[in-house]
């Protein structure tokens, strides 16, 4: 991912946690820098990655545009 942008509400948030003790079934490595949530809400989200991985995600009237790389997206 190289941005995400958006009004964001994190539940039980813990910052700083070892990647491979956070609150998820996916752990990363030991001694990597890490965060968990219990649930984060994201208003007005715009992200800019090549892959996303959810269980759950909803986007909320999604608008999708297609073009020949010669655009400068929003």
């Amino acid at each position: 991912m190289t941005g995400l942008k958006g009004d964001a509400e994190f539940k039980n948030i813990r910052i700083g946690v070892d990647a491979s003790d956070v609150n998820t079934k996916e752990k990363g490595s030991k001694g990597d820098f890490s965060q968990d949530a219990d649930t984060v809400n994201i208003k007005d989200l715009k992200q800019d990655s090549w892959s996303t991985t959810a269980s759950v995600f909803t986007l909320k009237d999604m608008s999708l545009k297609l073009t020949d790389g010669s655009e400068q997206c929003d």
